[in-house]
């Protein structure tokens, strides 16, 4: 599997959520934890490797929920797991979501997230401010979609063989077109054009006549 890093590229800004880490004693500040719902995930996963090839189980190790996800890459199941305790909020649906996000850490996905600064924020309690959400989604952005980004995406796409391996790319380029142009505008013109490139060959192969053969 070729394209297997870009498990790891930066989700769209709208996909990460925050809730609440530290706080003040009084609780009117915090520090926004960024993290990823279990579906956008999941979701990951089928876009990259293929509905067919990967797979996840839930054993159990000293009453721990744990999460093994394995990838097929060149026809051999690759596993990697991690695990987690209970979660304040529906204990065991929570465990398993969070044993499942943790485990695709392991192979890239949202790892970047990790590296979120800790900024303090406004709150009203037990839920972050209009305010500090927006303060939150400006640091994200600058974070997710730097010229780093833009460098695997062109280094990806330039490399890529198939449709299949572009199209994340070019979805998330466009969810985040503007944040990217600021972050770098000649690798942002480069890369759109890397993708506009192969969309157009793709379309050209497609359109090219299919051979005749005998039926004879």
């Amino acid at each position: 599997m070729d394209n297997i890093k870009q498990l790891s590229a930066p989700f769209p800004a709208e996909k990460v959520s925050f809730r609440i880490g530290a706080r003040t004693k009084n609780k009117d500040k915090c520090i926004g934890l960024a993290y990823l719902d279990a579906r956008d995930v999941m979701e990951r996963l089928d876009s990259v490797c293929g509905v067919e090839n990967w797979q996840c189980t839930y054993p159990h190790a000293n009453g721990k929920t744990s999460c093994r996800i394995g990838i097929k890459i060149n026809n051999e199941w690759i596993w990697k797991e991690n695990g987690s305790g209970d979660t304040q909020v529906e204990a065991e649906k929570g465990a398993f979501s969070d044993a499942f996000k943790r485990a695709a850490v392991l192979w890239g996905i949202g790892r970047y997230l990790y590296d979120f600064p800790n900024t303090w924020v406004e709150c009203d309690g037990f839920k972050i401010s209009p305010n500090g959400l927006s303060t939150l989604k400006a640091e994200l952005l600058k974070m997710s979609f730097s010229t780093d980004w833009l460098d695997q995406s062109i280094t990806a796409v330039l490399g890529a063989t198939d449709l299949k391996a572009v199209t994340p790319i070019a979805n998330d380029f466009k969810a985040n077109s503007k944040v990217l142009r600021i972050a770098d505008k000649d690798k942002y013109e480069e890369l759109k054009n890397l993708i506009s490139k192969f969309f157009q060959r793709d379309q050209e192969n497609a359109n090219q006549p299919q051979p005749i053969t005998n039926a004879g």
